[in-house]
């Protein structure tokens, strides 16, 4: 099991867990400023590859999923990329999609890692002249998944609970809201972000989907409350929008992942420490 973690410096973002030996075996990527580190880690996957993008440093390179397995972690060709994304996936190895680039009016970046040749898709909506556009980006940050085959697009929103589901072209082909139904409450900090008061509410933490199914983890909780950057629900779709399972977790989560083969759910306990 490959984990993704919130490293220190010096620390390695990248850890492999066996869950037969119920042990940690290599760990591979140390986060820092120096060669073969990484200031950020934003993990996407794509064939047999796993590519790792760096805000910080405004890049992103591929290691092999064995390399990292076997706990080497040297990524010979870095890629520029040259915007700031909230989230990113790889529609095919030249292709990267990045979320609510801060200088955008919308909500998709193609960037073609290779040549540098950028376009956008799916504009914002609700743009308003008195909010800096920065302010209502950063309101609408998402996550993004890929479809391995279709190449559809999920966006699932951190500060609203809606989904919305894309063909590979940036075309709207799914758009739901709920279980709450709540829009994003924030105040304007600054040119570059939104301020979050004790009304600002969580939707959807994190996600996760397969060749099957669609994974979000849900909060719904206000800044105010306890656990409200983690989630307590588990939201099930099928890829054309359809809901399908609600489950109710007996402890808040953050980070998870799910093997449709023997149908298991892994994540971290916040509460023990424990997978």
């Amino acid at each position: 099991l490959l984990l993704r973690i919130n490293a220190s410096p010096g620390d390695s973002f990248l850890v492999n867990y066996s869950l037969k030996d119920n042990k940690i075996v290599s760990k591979a990527m140390k986060r820092g400023n120096g060669p073969n580190e990484m200031i950020n880690c934003d993990i996407s996957f794509y064939n047999d590859n796993i590519w790792l993008y760096d805000v910080g440093k405004q890049k992103i390179g591929k290691i092999s999923t064995d390399s990292v397995i076997e706990g080497k972690c040297i990524i010979n060709q870095y890629y520029k990329v040259p915007a700031y994304y909230y989230n990113t996936a790889l529609l095919n190895d030249s292709i990267l999609i990045g979320t609510n680039d801060f200088t955008s009016s919308h909500k998709l970046s193609y960037l073609n890692i290779k040549s540098g040749e950028k376009k956008v898709c799916a504009p914002y909506a609700y743009l308003n002249e008195q909010i800096p556009i920065s302010t209502l980006i950063d309101a609408s940050s998402c996550y993004i998944n890929i479809h391995p085959q279709s190449k559809d697009i999920l966006l699932s929103y951190r500060y609203t609970d809606i989904i919305e589901i894309y063909d590979q072209y940036g075309n709207i082909k799914k758009a739901l809201k709920g279980p709450d139904c709540f829009d994003a409450i924030f105040s304007i900090r600054s040119n570059f972000s939104m301020g979050k008061t004790r009304d600002t509410r969580k939707a959807f933490v994190n996600s996760y989907t397969t060749e099957k199914y669609i994974y979000l983890l849900y909060s719904g909780c206000k800044r105010s409350d306890e656990n409200w950057a983690n989630g307590t629900q588990l939201f099930v779709f099928s890829w054309d929008g359809k809901p399908l399972r609600r489950y109710i977790l007996d402890q808040p989560i953050y980070a998870f992942a799910v093997n449709d083969l023997n149908n298991e759910l892994y994540s971290y306990s916040l509460q023990t420490g424990e997978l």
